[in-house]
Order: C-alpha cells, then structure tokens, then sequence
C-alpha cells in the first residue's frame, strides 16, 4: 500500500514537473490576451447588459416567456462582464503603474482615467443593489434600486469616453465596435421610446375591469357566452382586442367603442335572458 502510494505521488509529481513550462506559457498567452482585451470585452458585455435591460423591461414586443429569457440572459451578462472588469482592474493596477487608492478614488490622476473609475464603481454599484434587490421590495427603500438602476445609462458612456482615449492608440476594429455598440444601445432606446405605452395605466375604469378578469384579454365569443349565461358584471361596454396585466400596463391595442359592436348594449344582452313573455309587447 505504501509502495503504490509512493509510486503515485513520483507520476504525479513527474506530469506537473513535465507539464510546468506549458502550464506557464498558458498563463502568460492569457495573462496578454485579458491585458489586451479584457476591457474591451467588459465594455462589449455593459452593452449588451443596456440592449437586453431594455427588452426585458419591454411589454409591446416581447412576451412574458421571452421577458423571463431576457432577464435570465441579462443578469448572465452582468457576472460575466464584472469578471472581465475584475481583471482589467487587477492587471491595470499590477502592471501599469496605477495605484489601488486610484483604482477606487480617482484623485490626482489623468481624467481619462477618471471616466474609466467611475464607470467601473458605477457598474459595481448597479450589479450590487441588484443582488439585494429583493431587501428593497415592498419597502420605503424600493426607490434605492430603480434610482441606482438607471445610473447604467451615466455609466455606459462614460466606459465608452475611457476605452476610446485612456492608454494605447485603439486599433480600427476596436474603434469600429465601440461604434456598434453604440449603434445598439441607441436603436434599443429608440425602439423602447417609440413602443412606449402610453395609455393603459390612465384608464381607470378598464384597469379595474382587467384586473377583475385576471388580466387575460376578452374575446367576443367570450363575451357573448357570459352574456348568455345571466353574469351580468362580466359583460364589458367597450370591444376589448387588447391585454392588460395585472399592474394596468397595456400589451395590445384598446379600440373605442363602434357603434353595432357584439359588446355595445347590455341591456340587449339583459332582455336576450328575459322571458320572452316579457320581451313581446301587449
């Protein structure tokens, strides 16, 4: 038993020794690859967190199963891209000459820096409050994370500004992606801005209405068997094609009411269940 075990810890030993050289050739090709791309990988990533922020805060194009996708990819995005941020930092501080204490508070050092500090304290910061996100729910402090939240809109240019003229000239292809990347956000935002729902939220009454039925849209053959069948509340006056959530935030069209509409009278649908005594005139 001693004899295997000895022999065991001489092959392992040996593969390590034999191994080393490679093990430390490997170390060094990536110890270059994250001091020269780290940071641009990491600005990449807060891009994409911006684009797939913006749509999984979408409710005209996207549906709820997709959201939830959004979301999942989007707090992905975030731990990865602070990975990379992490070792931008780390070799920044090792190897380039910037102190830790600068690395945190910019103080006295070259304002292209600057940007750069504060657009990694600021992602930090963002991914932070979102972990703890639940601590804020249903508190006085729900506003703490919304208000950091949209902190990611200073901080995503600012990050642009650093990696375009703090350290080394950028190559074209490294200059062509930050402008891609701001193609993305800026087309994310308009889409976002234009979709906007703008009514839902201000219509009380349909509000209440939805939120009673559960926030599922009414179609007219619904409609027409709850007319039928004595649920006198569950008739609407208006010709609903569209969907409310629960909240009143509005995901489909609400068209105002047309005169001979299925929907438009519920007396009509009150003397439908009368007797038909009562319906016929003496």
């Amino acid at each position: 038993m001693k004899v295997s075990l000895l022999v065991g810890i001489v092959l392992v030993n040996t593969i390590v020794a034999v191994a080393a050289p490679l093990q430390v050739a490997f170390i060094r090709t990536l110890q270059d690859f994250l001091w020269t791309y780290s940071g641009v990988i990491a600005l990449v990533g807060m891009t994409a967190l911006v684009v797939s922020g913006l749509m999984a805060a979408d409710r005209i194009l996207t549906s709820p199963t997709l959201r939830l996708v959004y979301q999942a990819v989007h707090r992905a995005i975030a731990l990865a891209s602070v990975g990379f941020l992490f070792a931008h930092i780390t070799l920044q501080v090792a190897f380039s000459g910037v102190g830790l204490f600068s690395a945190i508070v910019p103080i006295g050092t070259d304002i292209t820096i600057v940007f750069g500090v504060f657009a990694s304290n600021l992602m930090i910061l963002i991914i932070a409050t979102s972990m703890l996100r639940k601590r804020f729910a249903g508190t006085r402090w729900q506003w703490v994370w919304r208000g950091v939240h949209t902190t990611a809109y200073l901080c995503w240019p600012m990050a642009i500004v650093h990696g375009l003229t703090a350290g080394r000239p950028e190559a074209g292809y490294v200059t062509l992606g930050y402008a891609l990347c701001l193609a993305a956000v800026g087309a994310a935002l308009v889409v976002r801005m234009l979709m906007r729902p703008d009514t839902g939220r201000r219509d009380p009454e349909r509000r209440a209405n939805v939120v009673r039925d559960g926030g599922r849209p009414r179609s007219k053959a619904t409609v027409i068997r709850r007319g039928l069948s004595g649920d006198d509340e569950a008739v609407p006056t208006t010709s609903v094609t569209g969907a409310f959530d629960a909240s009143g935030t509005r995901s489909g069209d609400m068209p105002t009411e047309r005169p001979g509409s299925l929907v438009e009278d519920a007396e009509f649908w009150s003397s439908l269940r009368s007797p038909r005594s009562e319906r016929e005139e003496p």
